[in-house]
């Protein structure tokens, strides 16, 4: 396997664009200001990459009990 998998029985939450344009970017921190507050940094091409994660459910370890 090349990557880490993880599961989750949940939805796991999206951050959304800035509805409001953006007034200062907050130093890299991933956060922006705007006039509707605080707000995550990111465009619509990073949030579709965000919103297929390449994750699945956890399957369970099979243990061969009939070796000798």
């Amino acid at each position: 396997m090349d990557q880490a998998m993880w599961g989750t029985d949940s939805t796991p939450s999206l951050p959304e664009p800035p509805q409001n344009p953006v007034w200062v970017d907050l130093g890299g921190s991933g956060f922006v200001f705007t006039s509707g507050g605080i707000a995550h940094n990111i465009d619509a091409v990073t949030l579709e990459e965000l919103a297929t994660p390449k994750f699945g459910p956890m399957l369970p370890e099979v243990r061969n009990t009939h070796a000798k």
